[in-house]
């Protein structure tokens, strides 16, 4: 009987994955566990497939909402870029597909292949998970304003049928109270979408109903539209209000002033989402993998000190 890769794994002491990365002449593996490997391999006489130009399939299903395309975009990107350096084919046939990566929720549910959730709601224990720390973002990004002696700070949201973006609306008022500063819903705005157009609808009745001194924006399209709506009411940032928007939006730093955003690589997330779920692919019984990916202030002349 012909020795399996499980046999070679077994006997190098290591996963069945670091086999495969030895085996395809992956960059991704150390010295020490490269040896071992192929000293397993002679030993036993493996003899593996010829597979250089094989490429495993995968599916990459996005949610259906329209809300989220550029989001998205970025993501996909970034999976594109790693899947052609793990060997990654992506493919529309989820019935082929030997893994799958999920972008925000959706209805599909496989449970014979290893799925990677990215930026959605997890309700699956077998699922892996990649998620932005918002709420620490936004947390950071108040107390950043707080520090430059804003107290009237007003936050524009997405729908509230939106459950994930929601965690962004709980780090606002997280941030208020650590300032010890009440949370006044006059200052809380809901936008009816997430495009630029919303934005600026909403800007414009926060403006009318209340005075801030900063604007925190859930996204950067809605930023986009606040900017505008900001700019066509006399105001000026950040003399009058300090703006700030999330997600890194190529269009937010050729503003003037560029705008302040709460970054986070989006690009990257895609990046771990195929190299994660290729190891799943490799090491069947890998256990499922929760990954909060941190998000950074890029403070920009949009932010300046409160009038008072």
């Amino acid at each position: 009987m012909k020795p399996t890769m499980e046999e070679v794994a077994e006997l190098a002491k290591v996963s069945r994955a670091t086999v495969s990365r030895v085996l395809s002449d992956s960059t991704n593996v150390s010295p020490e566990k490269r040896r071992l490997v192929l000293e397993a391999v002679k030993q036993l006489g493996y003899e593996p497939l010829k597979q250089t130009n094989v490429r495993v399939p995968i599916a990459v299903h996005i949610s259906s909402s329209p809300d989220w395309t550029k989001f998205y975009e970025k993501i996909l990107e970034g999976i594109e870029q790693a899947a052609s350096a793990e060997k990654l084919l992506i493919q529309d046939d989820l019935g082929q597909a030997k893994g799958l990566i999920l972008l925000g929720n959706a209805a599909i549910k496989p449970s014979n292949v290893p799925v990677v959730v990215v930026d959605g709601l997890l309700e699956e224990e077998d699922y892996s998970l990649i998620s932005i720390d918002e709420r620490k973002a936004m947390l950071e990004a108040i107390q950043l304003l707080v520090k430059y002696g804003h107290r009237q700070i007003a936050f524009l949201n997405g729908p509230e049928h939106d459950i994930i973006r929601q965690e962004r609306l709980r780090g606002y008022k997280l941030g208020i109270l650590c300032a010890r500063l009440p949370v006044n819903e006059a200052l809380i705005q809901v936008a009816t979408n997430w495009d630029r157009q919303s934005g600026y609808q909403a800007t414009l009745q926060l403006l009318e109903q209340a005075s801030p001194t900063a604007l925190v924006a859930a996204s950067s399209e809605l930023a986009l539209g606040a900017y505008q709506a900001i700019v066509d009411q006399g105001l000026k940032i950040p003399k009058d209000i300090s703006l700030v928007g999330f997600d890194d939006l190529e269009l937010t730093k050729e503003l003037t002033p560029p705008m302040s955003r709460i970054d986070v690589s989006l690009v990257s997330m895609g990046k771990w989402a195929a190299t994660l779920l290729k190891s799943l692919i490799d090491d069947e019984g890998r256990s499922p993998v929760r990954l909060n990916v941190p998000a950074v202030i890029r403070q920009t002349s949009s932010i300046g000190r409160a009038k008072h």
